[in-house]
């Protein structure tokens, strides 16, 4: 009841703990636009109120007895697996319908690991201005030492990454803090095993690969350190050349 009441407002009164009338999420992006997070996730009550709303384009407070009109464009976003949710009726059909005049598919970060390492620098880069060791990153004299091995990076590469882009962002703060003022940096154990591909399945409608284009689960660890240690851990150059 509570977040039917923040979509479609509410009037004093209307349940326990309504000390004052609110307008819903609905009224309030009038002539505007409205995300969804998590759509997936939402309950069949809050369910059957957005399917009523995008229906009529009408929206009636919680305790109210008239309802008002509103002009809302709507973008919904889940990382569910919203046909199972479908085919078992945990989603509505109709609502699924009503979302879906445009379907944007966003593809997982293991879907796109040549951003992995420019998104990993990034995130390094941060963390370590924080941390006070930036200078670390620095191409070192001797590039067969850099301070994240090629151990690491190759480790990184070929992770499943099921929480993509945060999980990636959270494992770069990682190191820098774990590895504070040390001259290389390590992966810790447990970070290791959050990495772990046997434990995530494979993306669901991953897009073929192009002929000629080799998969990445298919480069050894062996071929991928071989191609960094070639190109100066250069992870842009790795990749192109793999």
């Amino acid at each position: 009841q509570l977040a039917t009441a923040e979509i479609l407002g509410h009037e004093k009164g209307a349940f326990t703990g309504a000390q004052a009338s609110r307008q819903g999420y609905f009224a309030e992006a009038d002539q505007g636009t409205l995300f969804l997070d998590e759509i997936g996730l939402a309950s069949a009550e809050v369910q059957t109120a957005l399917l009523r709303v995008l229906e009529t384009k009408e929206v009636r407070p919680l305790g109210g007895r008239t309802a008002r009109r509103v002009d809302v464009r709507v973008l919904a976003a889940t990382d569910s697996q919203i046909d199972a949710a479908l085919a078992e009726d945990g989603f509505s059909q109709p609502l699924f319908h009503r979302l879906s005049g445009m379907q944007i598919r966003l593809p997982s970060l293991r879907e796109r690991r040549e951003d992995i390492g420019l998104l990993l620098l990034h995130f390094l880069r941060d963390a370590m201005a924080q941390t006070g060791d930036l200078s670390k990153l620095q191409t070192p004299e001797d590039a067969q030492r850099p301070w994240l091995s090629a151990t690491a990076v190759a480790t990184l590469a070929m992770a499943p990454w099921p929480g993509n882009v945060r999980q990636l962002r959270n494992c770069a703060t990682t190191l820098a803090v774990a590895n504070r003022g040390a001259p290389a940096a390590h992966l810790p154990p447990d970070m290791l095993a959050s990495l772990d591909p046997s434990n995530v399945p494979p993306a669901p409608g991953a897009p073929p690969e192009p002929r000629g284009v080799e998969r990445g689960q298919a480069i050894t660890h062996a071929k991928l350190v071989d191609a960094l240690a070639r190109h100066d851990f250069q992870p842009a150059r790795a990749a192109k050349a793999l």
